[in-house]
């Protein structure tokens, strides 16, 4: 049989759900039909070791002028070389960046130049595959290195977020799209956004939702872990980068009228970001040090998830909301707003309370569902009905390696 050769390009392996997804993906792609090669930035992240032992596992060749840019961001790549004492290269870099600015429109623009500026100096990668995989997206430079750097005989990239909600001006990288195959939208939304956001290349999208290692969550859930097991009030969990777009600071007003109104509620934050100060001060502000506790970044979040009452995911916008599909697998009684794939998991009344990003609403949303316990056994029970069966995506995704 002919094997063919597959190569998936990410940043690090994190425990971020596009990170989550990928390994699920993996896990279900046959070693004996394709020969899987990842190519991250950096050997780094803590789920770097549950890659598939069949998986080969490269660094992307950085040129080493622009490897600290690259990996940390210009600013902190600036305020390095400054530090280091090389002066020549701090000039050098900031020249270029005023430049940059002067004459980008946007910053996604800008993102564009800034990998023209540094395109010759990364040669093409020596290996040829049948496939390539762009799996991060974003725009980000493995978006720049798979359409211009690797050989492949098809190219795909994958499209985990909402374009007219994260990037205004998303169509500029139609620049390094157009040489790709296929674009691999996670959500029926994102496809509808591409097709008015991106309609020159609108003929190469493609909807596949993300995949989850079910047997894998239900395992590791059974780890024994202390979750404030001497509390007897209602247990809300969110799982998430502390950043903007979680809308984690906008939720926390809610439970202090939760408990204003006397009810017994402690909501615990999975995630790290750089959110986390602003969060801390609004806690505080709110008095709510006994009511919110930020557990930070949990390699192994599913024991939190299965002893949860509530999961609750007030974004302001997600791709697909990998952390909702796992609470889907714990059947616990959701409230989520209404992002890109939250009525393509869930149905509003029946396995969810699918509401708007305003405070109000997902106060109503959260108090209706704490006051109606046989709500929140009837959300579980519906979703217990839901067999979610992967096979037959894989089997589609194949479909279009097989094309090539």
């Amino acid at each position: 049989m002919f094997v063919k050769k597959i190569i998936f390009v990410g940043e690090y392996m994190l425990c971020g759900g596009v990170e989550k997804s990928l390994l699920a993906l993996l896990k279900f792609i046959d070693p004996k039909k394709y020969s899987i090669t990842v190519m991250l930035l950096k050997k780094r992240g803590v789920l770097l070791p549950e890659l598939p032992d069949y998986v080969k596992i490269v660094e992307m060749p950085l040129p080493k002028d622009e490897e600290f840019d690259i990996l940390y961001g210009k600013g902190n790549a600036l305020k390095y070389y400054l530090k280091k004492g090389r002066i020549f290269l701090f000039i050098k870099k900031l020249i270029r960046g005023f430049f940059l600015q002067l004459f980008s429109k946007s910053p996604e623009e800008k993102r564009i130049n800034y990998y023209k500026m540094i395109d010759h100096k990364f040669p093409i990668y020596e290996e040829d595959y049948d496939i390539a995989v762009d799996y991060m997206g974003y725009g980000l430079i493995n978006t720049f290195y798979v359409a211009k750097k690797i050989k492949a005989k098809k190219k795909l990239t994958w499209i985990h977020f909402e374009p007219q909600q994260a990037m205004k001006n998303f169509s500029t990288f139609n620049y390094y799209l157009k040489d790709y195959d296929k674009i691999i939208c996670v959500s029926k939304e994102i496809y509808r956004q591409m097709k008015i956001c991106s309609k020159e290349i609108s003929n190469k999208l493609e909807v596949f939702y993300n995949i989850l290692d079910v047997e894998r969550i239900q395992n590791q859930a059974k780890e024994k872990v202390s979750f404030d097991q001497d509390y007897r009030g209602i247990k809300i969990l969110s799982i998430g980068r502390l950043d903007e777009s979680k809308g984690f600071d906008i939720s926390i007003p809610i439970i202090k009228r939760l408990v204003n109104k006397n009810y017994k509620v402690k909501w615990y934050i999975i995630g790290e970001g750089h959110m986390r100060s602003v969060l801390e001060s609004l806690i505080r502000q709110y008095d709510l040090n006994n009511h919110i506790v930020l557990l930070g970044q949990k390699t192994n979040p599913y024991p939190y998830l299965s002893k949860s009452d509530i999961y609750f995911q007030p974004s302001k916008h997600e791709g697909y909301g990998i952390a909702v599909a796992e609470a889907r697998v714990f059947c616990k009684p959701i409230v989520v707003t209404d992002f890109a794939a939250a009525k393509e998991q869930l149905i509003d009344g029946q396995t969810a309370i699918i509401t708007q990003c305003v405070e109000d609403d997902l106060y109503i949303a959260l108090k209706k569902l704490i006051d109606n316990p046989s709500l929140q056994k009837y959300f579980s029970h519906n979703l217990l009905e839901q067999k979610k069966n992967y096979r037959r995506q894989v089997e589609y995704l194949e479909e279009i390696f097989n094309k090539v």
